[in-house]
């Protein structure tokens, strides 16, 4: 019996260690799912925490063309160029101004030939701008929604095209979720008029009327 005792007791320490064993091994996988999971839902702000190169707009200077947003293919592009002025808007879905130029204003610029609109949204943020009636301007309101990742502004963007009729072959629409960061904006939308040389012309900080938008775009053509 005792020789079967001792037996059973180093069965006993053999059975314990490698449930502590298998404990720990279980323990260990759990934490690095746990670190996955978070590495791979960080939340938005987390999200653009790398440094960002900055680029400045500055009259009289060239703009910065080596700059690739996000269009809606989920691709990096250029942005495009007219033949004889670019007008680049730097704005954010949820804004009632930027609702209110994308519908009144930039439809009816782009139709003066060699003119090419890029709008870009600078503005992680989901929601799509009201932007009123014509007249009174800029009476519409915002609609700022929850903070969103590339993929959700692009689809953003993509319903924002449909409902505000952007679909001009000479009108390109891009996302970029760093662009507070990259660019100089202060405003929502900031207006760049560049001329055929590629040089800004013009620079707006926040909303325009159609008359004021034209009157700008004749300067630089």
């Amino acid at each position: 019996m005792p020789q079967h005792s001792s037996r059973h007791q180093k069965r006993s320490y053999r059975w314990l260690f490698i449930t502590g064993a298998s404990a720990v091994i279980i323990l260990v996988i759990v934490w690095i799912g746990i670190q996955a999971y978070r590495n791979t839902h960080k939340p938005v702000a987390d999200q653009a925490s790398r440094p960002v190169a900055r680029l400045s707009l500055n009259l009289g200077q060239a703009f910065p063309w080596q700059y690739q947003p996000y269009a809606l293919d989920g691709k990096r592009h250029l942005l495009m160029r007219g033949k004889r002025a670019t007008i680049v808007v730097m704005m954010a879905s949820w804004c009632k101004f930027c609702a209110y130029d994308d519908k009144y204003v930039w439809s009816v610029l782009a139709k003066t030939p060699g003119v090419t609109v890029d709008i870009i949204d600078v503005s992680p943020n989901a929601g799509i701008g009201n932007p009123g009636p014509f007249s009174p301007p800029f009476s519409g309101t915002d609609h700022i929604g929850n903070p969103i990742n590339r993929a959700g502004m692009i689809a953003v963007m993509r319903e924002y095209r449909t409902q505000f009729h952007l679909t001009q072959p000479n009108v390109a629409i891009y996302v970029d979720r760093q662009g507070l960061a990259r660019w100089p904006i202060k405003y929502f939308p900031t207006i760049v008029f560049i001329n055929r040389q590629g040089v800004i012309s013009k620079i707006s900080n926040g909303g325009l009327q159609l008359s004021q938008a034209q009157g700008l775009l004749q300067e630089t053509l």
